[in-house]
Formats: structure tokens, C-alpha cells, sequence
């Protein structure tokens, strides 16, 4: 009974052995960040730059700065594909640690300045040349996770300086601006991640929206993309109104949703549009 009891044990220990070995291979993490130290959450609804202060975390007066560290991911969906790669524990974010006096330690005056995306995220298209706006099926805000007295000291990720050489000495005047309307209230078929706005029928054919691009040129082009949904056993059509242009997208029946873009001209910083759904039966919907 004894050697029995020995054997087993080997064998247990060898497999805990081998399952370490499998974890270190594997690039897993041992454990989760979360499961010592003090962390505060912060909930990022769109990408830009933020403050965080002793106002906002009274716990950072009187901590060391070398300790502050913030953690997180970038915006977005994560990637349907089990075989992508994904991070199993959260991922250091680059903070900038303003201490006013230089003297080491966090104070009223001093600040944290970080770089935040939320859930639904921009990201260049380099085909097409535009910026994309993907919202997330399933969140509303992205999750930054701050913690003091870090360890090992000096180890936090910080932002660093970079360095940049002119090409030329001409004056930039122009940039690219975006706005956005995402709105998700109503559930076109009543299951899946497919959320729009508003609804239209043929009682309440029409609507209008407006989206402000600050100094926007007049003489420029503004490209609106915008999707559309259309339930009916028939034929449906939507009509555009704006910039001084007309134009219409078209669905046949039983489909139900799909997205388009428009260059339009712009005459001032605000881009009004006028929708109207032409349905083929009453109980349509838009």
C-alpha cells in the first residue's frame, strides 16, 4: 500500500511538473495582475486622451510615482477566431506620470495622462482612404485598470519621447475630422448583434439627422457612411436628401441589412440629411 501511495504521488507530481512546463511554453500568464495589490477601474466610452488626479483616485496622494501603473487593452471586438491570438491577462498601457515638484511622491498638483479607446473603436481603412467607426456588439465602455505600488519599482510602462525631423516647412492648415450618430435602440430581427437607431414605417416614413464637423470648409466633401435595414416580404427603397444632392438606396425583399457611403459637399460646419422610406406594404419596417 505504501509503494502504491508513493507511485501515485510521483505521478502526480509529474504531471503538475508537466503542466507547469505547458504554461511556460504556452506564453500563458501564471496568474491574473488582479490577484494582489489595490486596482481601481475606469470605464473609457471613446478614444482620447485622459486626466486622472487624487480628485478622481484620493488613494494616489502621498504614493510613490514609480509605482503608479495602468493596465488595459486597446478598443474593439476581440477577433471571432479561436485560432488568433489573444491575451489570457491584461496588458500594460503607457501613462505619462506629470509630478509637478519632480520630488517622487504623488500629490494634489500632480497628474496621470493616458492614451484610452473605448469600446467601439475609428480605424483607417487604407483601401478606401476613410476612417471606419466599428461599434462593439456587446459593450459600451472599455475597462483601464490602475494600481499603485507596483512591482518591481520602475518597471510600469511609461510613455517615451520621441523624436521627429521636419520634411517640410510648409504650414498645415487642413486635418481630417470625424463625427458619428449610433444609436442602439431597436433590434431589427429580434436576435444577433444587429442594432440600429430608429424605426421607420409607412406612417412615419421619414427623419432627419445632422452630424457637426468643426470649420469644416465650405467647397469640401464630406463621405457619410451609414447603414440601413429594411424588413418586408416586398421591395423597399430609401431616399437622401443633403448637401444639396438626392439619391436613393434600394433593397429587395426579405433583405435586411446592409451599409453604404456617400461623398456629399459641404457648405458649413453642419451635415444635414433627410431620410425618407418608401415601403411597399404597410407593415414594412425601416
Amino acid at each position: 500500500m505504501r509503494k502504491g501511495k508513493l507511485f501515485a504521488a510521483s505521478l502526480l507530481a509529474l504531471g503538475l511538473l508537466g503542466m507547469a512546463d505547458a504554461e511556460a511554453q504556452s506564453g500563458y500568464a501564471r496568474g491574473s495582475k488582479l490577484a494582489t495589490g489595490s486596482w481601481h477601474k475606469i470605464a473609457v466610452a471613446e478614444a482620447g486622451i485622459y486626466t486622472i488626479t487624487t480628485a478622481d483616485v484620493a488613494q494616489l496622494l502621498g504614493t510613490p510615482c514609480s509605482g503608479i501603473a495602468l493596465f488595459g487593452a486597446a478598443g474593439g471586438m476581440l477577433n471571432a477566431s479561436n485560432m488568433a491570438s489573444h491575451p489570457d491577462d491584461l496588458v500594460p498601457a503607457a501613462i505619462e506620470v506629470v509630478d509637478v515638484n519632480g520630488n517622487g511622491t504623488f500629490e494634489a498638483e500632480d497628474c496621470i495622462l493616458f492614451y484610452g479607446e473605448g469600446a467601439g473603436v475609428w480605424r483607417y481603412n487604407s483601401s478606401d482612404k476613410l476612417f471606419e467607426y466599428t461599434p462593439h456588439a456587446y459593450a459600451i465602455y472599455n475597462y483601464y485598470f490602475l494600481t499603485t505600488g507596483y512591482s518591481p519599482a520602475d518597471s510600469a510602462l511609461r510613455l517615451q519621447t520621441a523624436t521627429y525631423t521636419a520634411t517640410t516647412s510648409a504650414a498645415i492648415g487642413t486635418y481630417t475630422a470625424v463625427a458619428l450618430y449610433h444609436e442602439e435602440r431597436l433590434n431589427p430581427v429580434e436576435g444577433g448583434p444587429l442594432w440600429m437607431a430608429d424605426r421607420l414605417s409607412a406612417s412615419l416614413p421619414s427623419r432627419s439627422y445632422a452630424l457637426t464637423l468643426p470649420q469644416a470648409p465650405e467647397g469640401g466633401h464630406a463621405t457619410v457612411r451609414y447603414g440601413l435595414a429594411h424588413i418586408s416580404n416586398y421591395s423597399g427603397q430609401f431616399g437622401f436628401e443633403a448637401g444639396g444632392e438626392t439619391w436613393a438606396n434600394h433593397f429587395d425583399a426579405y433583405t435586411t441589412y446592409n451599409t453604404f457611403s456617400r461623398s456629399i459637399a459641404t457648405t458649413s460646419s453642419r451635415v444635414e440629411m433627410e431620410l425618407t422610406y418608401t415601403p411597399r406594404e404597410s407593415g414594412a419596417m425601416g
